[in-house]
C-alpha cells in the first residue's frame, strides 16, 4: 500500500512539473527594456505535493486564463514545493518576498504556515493570496496584503445557522475537533444561531467512539435538537470515514434529522460508500460562483479543453479570475506602484471585479465577499439544492 501511494505522489510530481512548465510556456514572451533585458512577471505558486494535487482543476483555469493574456503583460507561474514543512515553507515564504519578479503568491499551505508567514508578506508589500481559506485569526490581523479566497471559518458557521432558520429549526447541536478553524466555524455558528432565534442546545468535542456518539445522540433527542453542525478537521482515511459512519448512526434513527457540515465533507468515494444514509446533508459552498452566461461559456471553453475534467469545478473558475485579477491589475497600473501594491489594490477596488465566476471583491480584512450558496446530497451527489428543489 505504502509503495502504490508513493508510486502514484512520484507520478503526480511528474505530471504537476509538467503543467507548471506549461503554464509558464502560456504566459506571453518576455518583452524587452530599453538595455535589452526581459520584464517577466512571476506568480509563485506556494505548497506540496498534498494540497496541490487535489486542485487540478484550479490549475487548469490558470492555463485557460495565461492563454489568453495580453503580451505586454509577459507573466510565468512557478510552483514551489515546501513539501509540507512548517521551516520549509516559512524560508521559502522569506526567499519569495525578496524576488523582485515575484507579484502575487497562491498558497496552498497548511494554516499555520499561512499564518506565521503572513507578517513576511505584509513588511514586503507582496499579495498573499490563500487559495483555500485560512484562519480568522490571520485576517483579524488588519493585514492588507493577505486574502482568502474561501468563505471564512466564521463565515461558514454563520451560513450553516442561516440555512437551519430557513428550514425552520428552532433547536441544534454542535460537534467539532479542538482545532482552530472548527472552533470558529461553531463561533460563528453559535452566533449566527442567536441572532435567528435559535436554541444550540449542546456543543460536543470529539465524538470519536461509538459509545461517545451513542450517549450524545440520546442527549440530542432529549433536548429536542432537530439538527446536527458537524465539523471535524481529519488528516487520515479513517478519521474521514469516521464522520460519514457518524451521519450514518443518526440517520438510520431519525432520517429527518438535519446534519450540516463544511467541505470536509467532499467525497464522492464516500458518498458512495454511504448511499442513502448521506441524503439531505449540506454545507456551504465555500467559493461562490453565480450561474449565467459568462459561466456557461467558460464551462464550453472549459470542455473543449479538459474533455476528462467534468464537471467543472469551483476551482477552475477560481483559477482562471484570480490568475486574471492579477494580470489586469498589472495592465491597468497607469499610477507606476509596486506590482504588489497595484495588485492589491485591483482585489480591493470599490467595484470589484466582474469574473466568470460572478461579481468578485474582497473587504478591508482580505475576506472574499460572496452570496453563500449551499451543496445538498440528492441521489449520491453533492449538487446545489436550488437544482432539485
Amino acid at each position: 500500500m505504502l509503495c502504490k501511494k508513493t508510486t502514484a505522489r512520484a507520478f503526480f510530481a511528474l505530471c504537476l512539473s509538467a503543467v507548471m512548465t506549461l503554464l509558464s510556456a502560456c504566459g506571453t514572451q518576455p518583452s524587452a527594456s530599453a538595455d535589452g533585458e526581459a520584464q517577466e512577471k512571476e506568480i509563485a505558486i506556494l505548497g506540496w505535493d498534498e494540497y496541490v494535487e487535489g486542485n487540478q482543476d484550479f490549475i487548469n483555469g490558470m492555463e485557460m486564463a495565461l492563454k489568453e493574456w495580453d503580451s505586454r503583460v509577459p507573466i510565468r507561474v512557478k510552483y514551489y514545493n515546501d513539501e509540507g514543512n512548517y521551516d520549509k515553507g516559512l524560508l521559502m515564504a522569506q526567499e519569495l518576498t525578496k524576488k523582485d519578479e515575484v507579484v502575487a503568491v497562491f498558497s496552498f499551505q497548511d494554516f499555520e504556515v499561512i499564518d506565521a508567514e503572513a507578517s513576511y508578506f505584509e513588511e514586503a508589500e507582496k499579495p498573499l493570496i490563500a487559495i483555500q481559506g485560512c484562519y480568522e485569526k490571520t485576517l483579524e490581523k488588519e493585514l492588507k496584503f493577505v486574502f482568502s479566497s474561501y468563505v471564512s471559518s466564521k463565515d461558514m458557521g454563520a451560513a450553516a445557522a442561516r440555512y437551519c432558520a430557513q428550514k425552520g429549526i428552532e433547536r441544534v447541536a454542535c460537534c467539532h475537533t479542538d482545532t482552530t478553524f472548527e472552533k470558529d466555524e461553531v463561533k460563528g455558528f453559535c452566533s449566527e444561531a442567536q441572532a435567528e432565534g435559535m436554541t444550540v442546545t449542546d456543543i460536543q468535542v470529539g465524538l470519536d467512539s461509538s459509545n461517545s456518539l451513542e450517549r450524545a445522540y440520546q442527549r440530542w433527542k432529549s433536548l429536542g435538537a432537530q439538527a446536527l453542525f458537524l465539523c471535524k478537521y481529519t488528516e487520515t482515511e479513517n478519521e474521514k470515514d469516521w464522520i460519514f459512519r457518524m451521519i450514518q448512526y443518526i440517520k438510520e434513527r431519525d432520517p429527518d434529522f438535519l446534519v450540516l457540515g463544511d467541505y470536509s465533507l467532499n467525497g464522492p468515494e464516500y458518498l458512495e460508500k454511504y448511499g442513502e444514509y448521506m441524503e439531505g446533508t449540506v454545507y456551504p459552498r465555500p467559493y461562490s460562483v453565480t450561474e449565467g452566461e459568462k459561466t456557461e461559456e467558460f464551462e464550453s471553453r472549459y470542455a473543449e479543453l479538459y474533455p476528462d475534467m467534468l464537471p467543472v469545478g469551483d476551482g477552475a473558475y477560481q483559477g482562471y479570475d484570480m490568475t486574471q485579477m492579477v494580470e489586469l491589475a498589472l495592465l491597468n497600473n497607469k499610477d507606476g506602484k509596486a506590482d504588489g501594491v497595484a495588485v492589491r489594490d485591483f482585489f480591493k477596488a470599490d467595484g470589484g471585479y466582474d469574473g466568470v465566476s460572478g461579481a468578485l471583491s474582497y473587504s478591508e480584512a482580505g475576506k472574499i465577499r460572496s452570496t453563500i450558496e449551499y451543496y445538498c446530497v440528492h441521489n449520491g451527489a453533492f449538487v446545489m439544492e436550488e437544482s432539485y428543489e
